[in-house]
């Protein structure tokens, strides 16, 4: 009888309790009398990173009466990563008050993958759905089925991957995280069950007409380090600020220029991130511009 061996990789795992938009505050959460009461707070969100705590029931939002849970969901929904917000709340029977940068909901799949060796040749099936053949290690040949038709794509260094390919990348990530993880063993596990979790994309933020601005980020993904351009046609105001939010709504750099005149361009030295989504947000004029920054290694 084949011997088949299992294993479980969870990468990146975070849970949302709520929300279809990009706005997350990580929190489970029930209506009492009085308000909207946190029954547990997340780690990955935002309500964990500015310290709100179990048992804290939430009064209002940026001056905003919270009388139920479907409300307090339905305002966050509206909101989206990187936004600021001001929770007012109970903690102990007295009246406190929080300005929370929300963070970003992030969506977790599960892909089995089945790995098979024979001879010099590896093949990788993701849910029966892809199929990445390896000779040697170097990966030769795509395979997608969607519905009853298949495609095939035949790989090399030069190579240039079709938009119906586009996941191929994603995939060649799980291929190495796998064998990364038993490097130091001589096999790899015939099933690998694999969770993988998906930030959801930050909405841009585009000026009004009247503002004419543009926001432009490159080479984004990136090692860590990218370059953005600010421009506007319409000059009000010389300060210009920026910030880089992860998705938990933590602030990890806050920088500022006060001779701002209508062009601006600068780096931005990630390096010493782990890879993953970050949110760069710029200001001006009291106009606010977001772009994600994915960070690749």
């Amino acid at each position: 009888m084949k011997k088949i061996i299992l294993s479980i990789i969870a990468i990146t795992l975070a849970i949302a309790s709520f929300g279809q938009g990009n706005g997350y505050l990580g929190i489970s959460m029930k209506t009492v009398e009085n308000g909207v009461r946190i029954s547990e707070v997340l780690e990955k969100g935002s309500a964990f990173t500015f310290g709100l705590k179990m048992n804290d029931i939430i009064q209002e939002i940026d001056g905003i009466k919270i009388n139920t849970n479907s409300q307090l969901k339905s305002f966050i929904e509206s909101k989206n990563w990187g936004d600021n917000i001001s929770i007012s709340y109970l903690r102990n029977g007295l009246s406190e008050n929080k300005n929370v940068t929300l963070g970003n909901r992030a969506n977790k799949i599960e892909y089995k993958i089945i790995h098979k060796v024979k001879g010099k040749t590896a093949t990788w099936n993701f849910d029966n759905k892809i199929f990445i053949t390896e000779v040697d290690g170097i990966p030769t040949k795509i395979e997608k089925t969607e519905g009853d038709k298949v495609f095939t794509l035949s790989l090399n260094e030069e190579s240039i991957i079709p938009q119906n390919f586009s996941d191929y990348e994603d995939k060649m990530e799980m291929i190495t995280a796998i064998k990364k993880k038993h490097a130091a063993k001589r096999w790899i596990p015939t099933i690998t069950y694999f969770i993988k979790t998906y930030t959801s994309e930050s909405k841009i933020e585009k000026p009004v007409a009247k503002n004419n601005a543009t926001l432009k980020v490159y080479p984004n993904p990136s090692n860590g380090v990218f370059n953005f351009d600010f421009k506007t046609l319409d000059l009000n105001e010389n300060l210009l600020t920026w910030s880089v939010i992860d998705i938990a709504g933590k602030e990890i750099l806050n920088e500022k220029s006060t001779k701002f005149e209508d062009k601006f361009s600068t780096k931005i030295d990630l390096t010493n991130l782990a890879n993953g989504t970050y949110l760069l947000k710029v200001v001006n004029n009291k106009e606010v511009f977001t772009e994600r920054l994915i960070i690749k290694n």
